[in-house]
């Protein structure tokens, strides 16, 4: 084998070690407020932030934003996200992370007849990495909780 031929062998290896990070997740992700009435997501009043943090090993700023789903479960629905990204870096730890928006409408319907549910926020999508795409990646995940209003008198309201 020549050494040119070796050398190139190399280099595709590398590359090809970039889609076995899929598996687990990359990143953090953190949903805020991790807590939200019932009657605020009923009604859609204002967004829910999603902020995928960066670190020393990935950079949150080389997802392809097009690419991202924001899915949660119990039921498995795929959040509108808002046009308007920002980047900056919301942890202070000199790494630019990614910062999305979605309606907290979006969550209606989650509750049913619970007093409260959590809902897990996922994040997928993909990464472009020296003009390299790679295949979908679950970038990570949070928790937030939907809970019934509260009525007049303190008691959830139904």
């Amino acid at each position: 084998m020549s050494d040119k031929l070796s050398r190139r062998r190399q280099e595709s290896s590398v590359h090809l070690s970039f889609d076995t990070l899929e598996p687990r997740q990359l990143l953090s992700v953190s949903v805020s407020p991790h807590q939200m009435s019932h009657r605020t997501v009923a009604h859609g009043h204002g967004r829910a932030t999603v902020r995928i943090l960066s670190d020393a090993s990935v950079d949150a700023t080389t997802i392809d934003v097009p690419s991202l789903k924001v899915i949660a479960t119990p039921d498995g629905r795929h959040l509108k996200l808002d046009s308007t990204v920002e980047v900056g870096d919301v942890n202070r730890d000199g790494h630019t992370d990614l910062i999305v928006r979605f309606r907290r409408s979006e969550l209606a319907g989650l509750l049913g007849s619970a007093h409260a549910v959590d809902v897990v926020i996922d994040v997928q999508g993909t990464r472009t990495v020296h003009g390299l795409t790679s295949n979908v990646i679950d970038f990570g995940h949070d928790t937030l909780s939907i809970v019934a209003g509260r009525g007049r008198h303190g008691h959830a309201a139904s």
